[in-house]
């Protein structure tokens, strides 16, 4: 029996008493004691059964005691010398088996002291600070072990930052509350990914099973409780959510893969091992999936092929390129397009269906699906249906995608373009201090996005937050990059996004897919993204701690003047991009023959649309698009970009 980070297989409770520096209790079964130490870095606080254990430990040495003292008593015959039974008088509450050596001592039953006596010794942590260690007799080894094994048996889960959990404080195993027995959604994903990395080693699911709830592992998971606390806060609670009938789902990572909060689920969790939505629920991802299926793999192209020629100021026209049913495809919000001629930039900070597809157009079905499935790994793609405009270029995947895959996949435009694979622990220990498993992402590292691509995109991406259609979620005096997404008929709304620290996505609908009425903000997914964060950054200032405002800077890219007319570099203009050094568009010859181009800093405000899937998609399934107006004059923004139902296309 052992610790963990945040559960433990063969225990019944945890208390966590702070985050940073939390105590632990720990007993070892093939060296005999119990150790009070300190770890500042993962460790849970205590075995939250080690009281229970204790005080069954104590109820059968006091009643062998009160034996042993009966039986001196009946040999020495003299009242005079009889001993009472309160030599556990001072026995101390979680602090381990404390016996009282000197009461046992005055019996004078020498074979009775060996066999219960508690010796204490200094030792040291791993950090090297002084604990005390009560080292036992193998008889009281004993009596411990068989009572682990009967607790382990009668297990129930509880996670440690648990609101309702009041530490260790079980009296038995009839007074557990069904209540503190559920385990939240972080707890049942570490469980499910821990069963199916023992089958991935060879062991049955049974196994699996049963070495998870009751074979004394000690897991070490990769959980931060202010992270997952601050998301728990919102969904429980219905924070920025309208009614008590939306369902939502939020992940929170790390640049290395790394699962800091999971949230499957609104409102109090009623069961353990429920749906968990963000690892579980394929949902259409709408324009979520452009920078994964569009952009990144455009510009990666480009510099494989200058005959591509995308760039952050590449002019494309604002219009449909294709017929569908007799019917232009595809189409912005309400249907309509602007005809004007914008940049790259503008047309993704804006979501415009459009240019999404044109620039799908420039590279190819096939490159953007091998793309999507082999550098950003999102698996629920259909290698047929999937492979065609509609799902690549505005999101309408045949099976949808996961948020979690998702979030994973956006990390790479905000560590320099590395893909991770996500864990949830660290490492697993057996019942015996051997490791069964140690996550290493550094082995799962592998290259989504060339460096310089990948910082260019994360430039493009953090227009959305400052003119686009992300302006109301951006958080104040941190760098952030974002992309919001909705499919057709408001029934899926979709936000991911980044900081220089961490990386999230939320998706927020129904289960049964409707209609989405918010009246909060343009995206509700925006909204609890921006709430959440702001709350895991005033835990960081209420603590003191550290935290990064900006991205780094790359030396791969540089910022330049561009033409407004063709897009190519030129000085002078007041229109400027971020280009990769090794990868430029050239210089404007100045020849052009109008100067159509239409400018897009502070230009109009813009809402989101939905259009059709394109033609060749034999399967007839309405398409899902993040919804995109755009102004037919150019004026100042004022307000953020706003998001709003559209009239579908019809698919062939």
């Amino acid at each position: 029996m052992a610790i963990s980070n945040s559960f433990h297989s063969s225990c019944k409770n945890h208390a966590i008493k702070d985050s940073v520096k939390l105590s632990k209790v720990q007993y070892h079964n093939e060296r005999g004691y119990f150790d009070l130490s300190y770890d500042n870095n993962k460790i849970v606080d205590l075995i939250g059964s080690s009281s229970s254990i204790v005080a069954d430990t104590k109820k059968y040495i006091n009643d062998t005691f009160n034996v042993c003292v009966d039986q001196y008593n009946a040999k020495q015959k003299r009242n005079d010398r009889k001993i009472n039974s309160s030599a556990f008088e001072h026995f101390e509450k979680d602090k381990g088996l404390d016996i009282a050596n000197e009461s046992i001592f005055q019996i004078g039953d020498k074979e009775f002291w060996d066999k219960f006596r508690v010796d204490e010794v200094v030792g040291k942590d791993k950090n090297g600070e002084d604990i005390i260690i009560h080292s036992y007799s193998k008889e009281v080894q004993e009596v411990m072990n068989e009572i682990i094994k009967k607790q382990a048996k009668a297990y129930e889960m509880v996670f440690t930052n648990s609101k309702n959990y009041k530490g260790s404080q079980i009296k038995s195993d009839d007074s557990k509350s069904k209540k503190n027995s559920i385990t939240d959604y972080y707890t049942d994903y570490v469980i499910t990914t821990v069963q199916e990395d023992l089958q991935k080693m060879g062991y049955t699911s049974k196994k699996a099973h049963d070495l998870v709830y009751g074979g004394g592992l000690k897991i070490y998971t990769a959980i931060d409780f202010d992270v997952q606390d601050s998301m728990e806060d919102v969904y429980e609670n219905y924070r920025r959510m309208p009614d008590e009938t939306v369902q939502g789902a939020m992940v929170v990572m790390g640049y290395d893969g790394r699962v800091m909060g999971i949230v499957g689920g609104t409102g109090k969790k009623k069961a353990s091992m429920v749906l968990n939505r963000a690892t579980n629920s394929n949902r259409p991802p709408g324009s979520t999936i452009k920078p994964l299926s569009v952009y990144g793999p455009a510009l990666e192209k480009t510099k494989e092929d200058n005959e591509t020629g995308v760039y952050w100021s590449t002019i494309q026209q604002d219009r449909p390129f294709k017929t569908v049913e007799g019917k232009p495809w595809p189409v912005n919000e309400g249907g309509s397009y602007s005809g004007r001629s914008v940049t790259l930039q503008y047309g993704l900070s804006r979501s415009l269906n459009t240019i999404s597809a044109r620039t799908l157009d420039k590279i190819g079905v096939d490159y953007s699906y091998d793309f999507i499935t082999e550098n950003f790994h999102i698996t629920s793609l259909d290698s047929v249906r999937d492979s065609d405009y509609g799902p690549l270029a505005i999101g309408s995947l045949t099976n949808g995608a996961t948020v979690l895959e998702l979030t994973t996949a956006y990390a790479s435009f905000g560590n320099g373009g590395n893909y991770y694979e996500p864990y949830c622990y660290y490492k697993i220990l057996d019942s015996q201090g051997n490791t069964l498993i140690e996550k290493e992402p550094e082995k799962t590292k592998s290259t989504a996005l060339s460096e310089n691509t990948s910082w260019v995109m994360n430039k493009l991406l953090q227009t959305v937050m400052t003119e686009g259609t992300g302006t109301t979620y951006k958080l104040s005096g941190i760098e952030c990059f974002g992309k919001t997404g909705t499919t057709n008929d408001n029934k899926d709304r979709w936000f991911i996004g980044g900081t220089p620290d961490y990386v999230a996505g939320v998706w927020y609908g129904y289960d049964n897919p409707k209609e989405v009425f918010y009246n909060l903000s343009p995206n509700p997914s925006g909204t609890i993204w921006n709430a959440v964060m702001k709350e895991v950054y005033a835990k960081l200032d209420e603590k003191n701690k550290k935290y990064t405002k900006k991205f780094p800077e790359s030396d791969g890219i540089v910022r330049k003047s561009y033409c407004r007319s063709c897009g190519k570099l030129r000085s002078g203009t007041g229109a400027y991009g971020w280009y990769d050094v090794d990868n430029l568009p050239g210089n404007c010859t100045g020849n052009h023959s109008d100067g159509s181009y239409y400018y897009n800093s502070g230009s109009s405000s813009s809402s989101e649309t939905t259009s059709a899937s394109n033609g060749n998609n034999s399967n007839t399934t309405k398409s899902s698009a993040d919804k995109t107006t755009q102004s037919q004059t150019q004026a100042p923004q004022t307000e953020a970009p706003t998001e709003a139902p559209a009239t579908e296309t019809p698919a062939q």
